[in-house]
């Protein structure tokens, strides 16, 4: 499978719905945005009406602007998950062809907010642990710089450095490989939420690069924001498509089987003789 074949059937796919599309991809965003813009315009009245002092933002030291920036963040883990799953089940039945239940059906689903909200959490928690050791060791790399030395600081220095860019790798790895956690959470609802986050560490091993290659891609054209409209359900349908794929290997015989896209469309297995 090539990012050329998911390009090409994934537009296929958008083919009179792109802008529907679009408005899904953009839903999770906006509620971010919207909760982001809510916290900070919160801290502004309490800058503006109270006694707290500017840098006080960055070292959370006042207690209105720690319970100001602690509401927002509870909303947030509560309202956007749900959404960002709910507009991830819609993008896999688009990639599907097939029907899927509406969003006010899955977010008034309480099992199915609670399940979106741990899993949300698990990935915060798992990539935070995979963080700390290149925070760990960029703050060593940090401290050797700053204090200089002689031939043995510059030796530590190398080694950090070199360190935190192997432990930067890592965790980059571990952030793509938990992109699919949306993905598999609609699709394999018998695993906790746990288990599949866990489980999606394994699921993309040795598959990143097709989905590096992926967002690689894409990334120039929408980092101008020009792009955006246009090529931002094509990414995501693109993404879902690929998982989907990955997946139905997984379930049909294993990575021994490897499907492609074919010229109608369809998905048919490799030959590999």
């Amino acid at each position: 499978m090539r990012v050329s074949e998911l390009v090409r059937y994934s537009r296929k796919l958008l083919k009179h719905r792109r802008g529907r599309v679009l408005l899904l991809c953009l839903l999770p965003f906006g509620a971010d945005v919207a909760f982001r813009s809510a916290e900070a315009a919160m801290c502004c009245l309490v800058l503006y009406f109270g006694s707290a002092a500017p840098s006080e933002l960055f070292f959370g030291s006042s207690p209105e602007l720690a319970a100001c920036s602690a509401v927002c963040g509870v909303l947030r883990i509560i309202f956007c998950p749900p959404l960002l799953y709910g507009v991830t089940r819609k993008l896999v039945m688009v990639s599907g062809d097939t029907a899927a239940p509406s969003l006010a059906d899955m977010l008034t689903d309480l099992r199915f907010v609670r399940r979106s909200i741990a899993a949300e959490l698990w990935c915060r928690g798992i990539s935070i642990a995979a963080a700390l050791p290149a925070v760990a060791s960029g703050g060593a790399f940090c401290r050797i710089l700053l204090n200089g030395g002689g031939e043995d600081a510059l030796f530590g220095l190398l080694v950090t450095g070199a360190l935190t860019a192997a432990m930067a790798v890592m965790w980059l790895c571990v952030r793509l490989s938990l992109a699919a956690v949306p993905f598999l959470t609609v699709m394999e609802v018998r695993r906790s939420a746990l288990r599949t986050a866990l489980f999606s560490l394994r699921f993309l091993s040795g598959r990143r690069s097709l989905l590096a290659k992926l967002c690689a891609v894409y990334f120039i054209p929408l980092a101008a924001l020009v792009g955006i409209p246009f090529l931002l359900p094509e990414l995501m349908t693109a993404f879902n498509l690929c998982l989907s794929i990955f997946l139905m290997e997984d379930q049909y015989g294993g990575r021994s089987r490897s499907f492609r896209i074919s010229g109608t469309g369809g998905l048919n297995e490799r030959d590999t003789a």
